[in-house]
């Protein structure tokens, strides 16, 4: 009896090297990266834009490269930067308009990366010139210089160039977020069924 109620142990490695066995081989997947600002502290407004910027409102975005950062790095991933052909997509909204690649400029966008591969400092400046509505100029950095603030978002209404303008001064720089991945998933998805079937081994 005793020999038949431990057998379930003995499912466990076959359970771990089915797992490995169907397992995909592992390759250099994306990484996407979301971007959560401070709220805006500083707000401008003008008439037109029609609309206004409030203080319930921060920049957010996300970008996507077709590989992992590597460790104590810098990327420039602009329109002219050596790793501009790594950047996949990017997106960004200022709680009023959104940039997103393809609709775009990518002015500027440098980034450095520290030795566990989290982004430690970063530059990002788009724009958007939309016929018949307003610019959109989009800026985040990791550093107040030169302008003391970390995050500005700018409306200037066509024709006119009047514009709405909301920033960060008093607050610190916004935070970066890996997004999980969907391999990671996927493998845990596996590792469920597994511990599902020695269970009901285990119950037998």
């Amino acid at each position: 009896m005793r020999t038949r109620h431990l057998s379930w142990l003995a499912s466990i490695p076959a359970a771990g090297a089915m797992i490995l066995t169907f397992a995909p081989p592992v390759a250099a997947a994306p990484e996407t990266y979301d971007y959560l600002g401070r709220f805006y502290d500083l707000i401008s407004d003008d008439d037109p834009p029609e609309g206004t910027f409030t203080r319930d409102m921060r920049l957010t975005g996300s970008f996507t490269v077709a590989s992992p950062l590597e460790p104590d790095e810098t990327y420039d991933f602009s329109n002219n930067g050596a790793d501009n052909d790594l950047l996949l997509a990017i997106s960004f909204d200022n709680g009023r308009a959104r940039i997103s690649r393809g609709n775009d400029f990518v002015d500027g966008f440098t980034l450095t990366t520290d030795s566990a591969r989290n982004i430690s400092s970063w530059s990002i400046f788009l724009d958007e010139f939309p016929i018949g509505e307003p610019q959109v100029i989009i800026e985040t950095r990791s550093s107040r210089a030169p302008w003391d603030e970390t995050s500005i978002s700018v409306l200037v209404a066509p024709t006119t160039f009047r514009s709405d303008t909301a920033e960060v001064r008093g607050a610190g720089p916004g935070t970066w977020t890996l997004v999980p991945e969907p391999s990671s998933a996927s493998l845990a998805g596996l590792g469920l069924l597994a511990l599902a079937a020695i269970g009901r081994g285990r119950g037998s």
